[in-house]
Order: structure tokens, then sequence, then C-alpha cells
């Protein structure tokens, strides 16, 4: 007898990603919000229109790259809570950037702390941080929405840190701050909106 679903119950099929689907609801618990494409990255046995009710789904027109017109695009968002899609386009943004930033960095949500809540921002600290063996890391998300004196006040602000990880939706912007600033910080650039 074949193991494959039969089409007239698909509900079957997502018996197979149970897993997964839990995966998630503790992903998003960190990490707040993901977009289609990040689900489709990190979560590539789930598909975004057949999640379960209980996982609120949104659309959004975010500026990944801030005043970058050329980057503006529709995205479709996944959150546990419907009050994500009460949220500006530019804090949504940087919730997935944050989100990709522990993808990148392989961080297990067990080491990773979120100071970024969605309607405010915890003022002093780091968007987030994780603990490894040489000491407590912070980390910081940039859309370029920052002035050249807020990243020097944020990068003397983290240097009590271990080490500090700095990602910027910009392709250039990620080469001028290491340009300017390289030996503070690892400066990572990540198009987390991009498929």
């Amino acid at each position: 007898m074949s193991s494959a679903p039969v089409a007239a119950f698909p509900s079957v099929a997502l018996r197979s990603n149970l897993p997964q689907l839990a995966d998630l609801e503790r992903a998003l618990e960190t990490d707040r919000v993901l977009c289609r494409p990040q689900l489709k990255r990190y979560f590539p046995g789930l598909t975004f229109s057949r999640l379960p009710k209980s996982f609120k789904r949104f659309s959004m027109t975010v500026r990944p790259i801030c005043n970058g017109v050329a980057s503006e695009t529709s995205l479709d968002f996944v959150a546990l809570s419907p009050l994500y899609q009460r949220l500006s386009a530019e804090r949504i943004a940087h919730l997935a950037g944050t989100a990709e930033m522990r993808y990148k960095l392989s961080v297990s949500l067990e080491l990773w702390t979120n100071f970024v809540q969605g309607m405010k921002r915890s003022a002093g600290r780091p968007d987030a941080m994780f603990e490894t063996a040489e000491g407590v890391v912070a980390v910081e998300y940039d859309s370029g929405s920052y002035s050249a004196a807020t990243v020097r006040g944020k990068l003397a602000g983290y240097a009590s840190f271990g080490s500090i990880v700095w990602g910027a939706s910009g392709k250039v912007r990620t080469q001028h701050l290491r340009a300017l600033h390289g030996s503070a910080a690892v400066f990572l650039h990540l198009p987390w909106w991009s498929s």
C-alpha cells in the first residue's frame, strides 16, 4: 500500500509536517515574523498558503532598504499574533531582518535573545544577542536608516559585548560600514526578502 497522501484528503499530507509546524511555532515565538521567502528557505516542507489558521498570515508592502524605492516590494508574512499586522512596514522589515541574522549565524533558539518586541524597541540594547564560548555577541540589524553618528554610538555602546555582528539589508551599505568600521564588528549583507 502506498504511503502517499490521497488528493481527496489534503490534511493527511499535513501530518508529516507536524514537526516542522512545531518548529515554526517555536521560531516565531522568538523571531516574531518571517516572510514567505524565509519560510521557504528555512522550513522547506511547509507551504505558506497551507499553514493552519493558528498562524497569522498577512501581506504588506515594505522597503527592505530604507529610502530605497527600488527595493519596495509586497511580501507575505507569518506571525503567531495578529498584532503584528498592525505594525509599520519598517518595523516588520526590521523584525524579519533580525530573524534572518539568527538563521544566517546558525544560532539556536535557546542561545538567542531577541530584544525587538515589535511595538517598541528596548533603548540602549542591541536588537538581539547570543552566547558563545568566547562571550556574548551583540546583534544589530540595519536597513540603512541609521545616521553615521547613530552607527558610531551603537558600536560604542555595544563595545562591552564579546563581539558585535551588524547586518545590513543593502549591499552598498554593508560595504560602506565594513570600510568605515571593519574592526568594530562583523558586517553581513542580508537580503532577507529575496527568494
